[in-house]
């Protein structure tokens, strides 16, 4: 397992860095117009996830994120707290408040599954 800090998102919690490792990808859905586009996840901590989209995510935009069925084809709702370019990877990194208990559920089966690995 990999854990990381960055001060840029404020997130205080370690993070467990998923890209690099087995991609988990899903699908975003913008609250305002319904607009879909693909994501990887890059990372997830306690109260976040870091994630990389091909389009640009507008600030303080509300976004659901739904991943497959190794998490059981679940949906969390997030705000866009920060959005960047990557222009070694063609595409946005984005940093995400996700909120629920739901988020608890992908932190614990990631971190499961990156200990398993180690």
């Amino acid at each position: 397992m990999v854990t990381s800090m960055r001060r840029q998102d404020r997130r205080v919690q370690p993070r467990i860095v998923t890209l690099n490792s087995d991609e988990i990808t899903g699908l975003l859905v913008a609250e305002s117009n319904f607009e879909r586009q693909p994501f990887i996840l890059c990372d997830v901590s306690e109260t976040g996830i870091g994630i990389w989209t091909p389009e640009k995510l507008p600030m303080d935009s509300s976004i659901k994120v739904i991943l497959g069925a190794e998490f059981g084809n679940i949906t969390v709702s997030c705000q866009v707290m920060w959005c960047s370019e990557d222009p070694e990877r063609k595409g946005f990194n984005s940093g995400m408040c996700v909120k629920g208990e739901v988020h608890s559920y992908i932190y614990k089966y990631i971190k499961e599954k990156c200990d398993q690995g180690a």
